[in-house]
């Protein structure tokens, strides 16, 4: 196993390692990305629709159209967008996430916009600037009010200009965002604290960064000596930083700068090559970047991304004639895995392919600052306490009226016990003879249990009431669990101010998932299922055997010896060095609920619960997927889920299934999250 090491993006050494060509995708030279031409000048634009499908809207330059098409898993399927010309798009999705296009209709030489009209099921096209050559270079981004906005450069002034909507996509207003010069070529936009941010070329000055401060557009220049002619690539950061990649106009080495402390630092990531006057950014998975480049010098399509430690580079395609100006773009699905669209020329065709393989991560990570407390009434309650006990060390102090120690157990610390499951709740009648029962709800509306018996006597003050945990055995509903905790950082009974928290629930979960969540600094919580039944433990970090290439993940178990040196059946320990200070760390091998042949007293992965900040309780919701889970509040639970051996599976279901939306699977969904009971299992 390696050594994790956390970076600062800032300020980035720099190691080039360089690796051999990855196998390539197959070519599509009929109904493909380029048309039948695969001319590589006159643009694409690649992203993945939140479904994770990728989609391109490209410039076919025989019928000089624009095209949007999507991958189905087998072919392409495109679709004309505007038969008057398209070139230089820049895609992007609406709040809806409708796809949008800007993009340069050469003839007439005006800036165009193009959107599906979801309604009408076809899309729709309006001129944008027809003043002069304008929109030659153009990138468009969507704003928090959901209204599209495009940065675009003016050849005939030699310009920046910026454009963003109002009523719908009908009326736009339009500024001059810098004027000094020949400047505005190349633009890159993005979005940074609601306001819009754009990096562009100066050709006398270089790299220049655009900002308006709410009130007027400022500038400044990033790097004097970057290449005017090639293509900047701009991100914000997971760290709320504008990140960009660029070419450096004396060299051709491919740089990279972020903004620090109002400074921007720059690094070379691979200095030993001529770079493409087009180079492509995104974010993987784990917030670190990556990049799409061409080596004008070894005739080449090139990827590098920065592994948390130094910048990595790998060739992808050397074929020769490939990846040319305006058709080469990097893209990553939701979790992580990156892609590359790229014009192959000589095949007449493009190349949509996978760079999984080059940046695979195969570093541990370890979230610090996640305390381990002693089971308390409930294996999910103690969970969400050491996930509280997380949050209120680091990113919400008075969410707990007081510091929640880093180890404690049940019974010998006040504080944890009372957030967890206080005295009150154990000696409640009301937990012990009517929650868990069938028929027995709370409504979230109201606020209030709905049922033919009594009220509990007092207001809710823990984590296991607002989970409405049962007693004696401590089982808890999966969606009590997840809307629990948002409620109970909501409320903070325990403490002085709130936090805000959207809750995540995915199902079947792949250690994707888990590598985004400990990466950006989160614990989760996962469900498993052992011969001891359904149980949620607390994850704080990953690893992957470099031998076997297997995963594991560090959990905080709950089953009442965490705290000793023992671990748990089915699993090892060892010392671990986090945050400077030297640990015990459990882990487990990550094995899903879908994997054959797990012994018994192994754990397999069924669910995972993502905490993230947000700003307001209106932004702190459940979400299952990519659809709210609104719809179960105040509604039936569903079926009870816990381990029935003697019938020979681990699934009980008392009804309800049938009931379960298509496509989602009826066990991994509303059997499987709504209706999972987690029990604390005494074991002999």
């Amino acid at each position: 196993m390696k050594h994790f090491s956390r970076f600062v993006l800032a300020f980035c050494a720099v190691l080039l390692l360089y690796g051999s060509a990855v196998a390539l995708a197959p070519c599509w030279p009929e109904n493909g990305i380029t048309g039948t031409n695969g001319s590589g000048a006159l643009g694409l634009d690649f992203l993945y629709l939140p479904s994770d499908t990728p989609a391109v809207a490209y410039y076919e330059p025989v019928k000089k159209d624009l095209y949007y098409t999507t991958f189905d898993g087998a072919d392409w399927q495109g679709t004309r967008v505007d038969k008057k010309g398209g070139m230089f798009p820049s895609l992007a999705l609406d709040a809806a996430s409708a796809p949008a296009i800007s993009y340069y209709r050469g003839k007439k030489k005006d800036l165009r916009f193009a959107w599906y009209d979801t309604r009408k099921h076809k899309w729709r096209g309006k001129s944008i600037d027809k003043k002069g050559d304008v929109g030659s270079a153009s990138s468009l981004a969507y704003l928090p009010s959901g209204a599209p906005a495009i940065a675009y450069y003016d050849a005939s002034k030699g310009d920046l200009k910026y454009a963003y909507a109002y009523k719908g996509n009908k009326k736009w207003r339009k500024t001059r965002v810098d004027t000094i010069g020949d400047v505005g070529n190349n633009p890159s936009l993005a979005i940074l604290d609601d306001n819009p941010v754009i990096t562009y070329a100066d050709a006398d000055g270089g790299l220049k960064y655009a900002w308006f401060d709410g009130f007027v557009w400022q500038n400044t220049i990033i790097d004097a000596d970057a290449d005017p002619q090639a293509r900047s690539s701009l991100k914000i950061l997971n760290t709320g930083k504008p990140a960009v990649s660029y070419v450096d106009g004396n060299t051709g080495a491919l740089k990279y700068a972020c903004l620090d402390g109002g400074v921007w630092q720059s690094v070379t990531v691979d200095g030993d090559v001529n770079a493409g006057p087009d180079v492509s950014m995104t974010l993987l998975g784990n917030g670190h970047p990556a990049i799409g480049y061409r080596d004008e010098t070894n005739g080449a399509v090139k990827y590098a991304w920065f592994d948390g430690a130094d910048w990595q580079v790998a060739t992808v395609d050397i074929t020769g004639e490939t990846g040319f100006a305006g058709m080469n773009r990097v893209a990553t699905k939701s979790y992580g895995t990156a892609y590359m669209v790229y014009a192959d020329w000589p095949n007449y065709c493009a190349r949509f392919q996978s760079l999984d393989a080059l940046s695979e991560p195969t570093l541990k990570s370890i979230v610090g600052d996640v305390p381990e407390y002693e089971w308390r009434y409930g294996c999910a309650p103690t969970a969400g306490g050491m996930i509280v006990g997380f949050w209120d060390r680091t990113a919400y102090p008075n969410l707990v009226d007081g510091e929640m120690p880093m180890a404690a157990r049940a019974g010998m610390d006040d504080l944890v016990d009372g957030v967890i499951a206080g005295d009150e709740h154990a000696d409640d009648p009301f937990y012990w003879k009517f929650a868990g029962k069938k028929g027995v709800r709370w409504d979230y509306k109201r606020d209030r249990w709905v049922f033919g018996g009594p009220q509990p006597s007092r207001a809710r003050d823990c984590i296991a009431d607002y989970m409405n945990t049962t007693m004696p055995d401590g089982g808890s509903y999966g969606w009590d669990i997840a809307w629990g905790m948002r409620d109970y950082a909501v409320n903070h009974p325990n403490g002085t101010e709130p936090g805000y928290f959207a809750v995540d629930i995915y199902s079947d979960p792949t250690i994707d998932h888990l590598i985004h969540e400990i990466d950006a600094g989160r614990p989760v919580m996962l469900f498993v299922f052992s011969e001891y039944g359904a149980h949620a433990v607390t994850v704080f970090g990953y690893d992957i055997d470099d031998e076997t290439g297997e995963y594991y993940y560090a959990v905080r178990d709950t089953w009442g010896d965490g705290l000793t040196e023992d671990a748990t059946e089915g699993a090892f320990r060892r010392e671990e060095v986090v945050d400077e200070e030297t640990m015990i760390v459990e882990w487990w091998k990550w094995q899903t609920f879908s994997d054959d042949g797990v012994p018994a007293d192994e754990w397999q992965v069924y669910q995972l619960l993502s905490f993230t900040p947000v700003g307001s309780e209106d932004e702190a919701v459940v979400t299952l997927y990519e659809g709210l889970y609104e719809q179960s509040r105040g509604k039936s639970r569903g079926p009870l889920v816990g381990w029935n051996g003697e019938d020979g599976g681990p699934f009980n279901l008392s009804g309800g299934a049938a009931n379960v939306p298509e496509p989602l699977s009826a066990v991994l969904v509303l059997a499987g999250f709504a209706g999972l009971y987690l029990r604390r299992r005494r074991r002999g």
